[in-house]
């Protein structure tokens, strides 16, 4: 069961590559300065996602699954380019443009990206007015702890440039459960440079571990992966350990035209293939 956790989890991470930046000029996206972006992520199980954008903003997510079905998210942006509806999700701006609900959710305590922050997240529905998750910014407004009340908690690490080093999961009663090690290569993530406004609420549902072909469910990573390396433990002992190997493919542009995953426990190679709009 583990094992199957953890193939699905690292799935998620390869696509969306690792995570965020600051917002400086240093850390503008190459991709966003010369409008090239991708438009079409096929997987070798046959089903793909298509892109579409307007000005440089996604705006639409067409998913064509393996059985031939096609599901359609559209990107709706409000005049200052924060994103009004992304798909089934609703979004809820102050007047500074700051992100404070989403669908069913309140979100207290979010200064904005380039702010520390400690934020709370609460269910409109629940009866109880006791808050769902908890979150700890860093002063490049990232994610650094993701608590969910009586249940676990999460410290996140990164390195200079912004990408996730380390993650930690820890039982309520801090007991140590995973350990997730990332490294990177020096090439830049084709999907970072998007969605940026609802950074926080993509944070906060990326908590279970769900396979994710659509590089733009989190495109807050710099970088590309290189290896992760996963251990999880028992009393402060390693009970399990993989790690999971990529390799890329590069256009003359250096952008990377094909992904592909290989475990250390010999099961089944992934592999995507993206193509761009240049």
């Amino acid at each position: 069961m583990r094992i199957a956790k953890l193939k699905i989890f690292l799935l998620f991470y390869t696509i969306i590559s690792i995570v965020s930046c600051s917002k400086d000029d240093s850390n503008t996206p190459t991709n966003v300065e010369t409008e090239k972006w991708v438009i079409s992520a096929k997987h070798n199980d046959g089903s793909r996602y298509e892109y579409s954008y307007h000005k440089n903003l996604l705006t639409k997510v067409t998913n064509i699954k393996q059985d031939g079905s096609i599901e359609e998210s559209m990107v709706i942006y409000n005049a200052n380019n924060t994103i009004n509806k992304y798909g089934n999700n609703n979004y809820e701006y102050d007047n500074n443009g700051i992100l404070i609900g989403y669908n069913q959710y309140s979100i207290e305590g979010y200064k904005g990206p380039s702010m520390s922050s400690r934020v709370s997240v609460y269910d409109k529905n629940s009866s109880y007015g006791d808050p769902v998750m908890h979150l700890r910014l860093n002063n490049l407004g990232r994610v650094v702890y993701k608590e969910v009340p009586n249940d676990h908690y999460i410290n996140y690490f990164y390195d200079e440039s912004g990408n996730i080093i380390k993650e930690e999961y820890w039982h309520r009663q801090d007991i140590l459960l995973n350990t997730i090690y990332y490294e990177y290569s020096e090439t830049q993530n084709p999907f970072y440079g998007q969605l940026e406004s609802i950074y926080i609420q993509r944070f906060i549902r990326m908590n279970s571990p769900v396979v994710f072909l659509n590089g733009y469910e989190f495109p807050y990573q710099k970088k590309n992966i290189r290896k992760v390396t996963y251990f999880s433990e028992i009393n402060g002992e390693p009970e399990y350990y993989e790690h999971i190997d990529y390799s890329y493919t590069y256009n003359s542009d250096s952008d990377p035209i094909s992904i592909e995953a290989v475990y250390s426990n010999n099961s089944n190679p992934f592999k995507l293939d993206l193509e761009y709009n240049k």
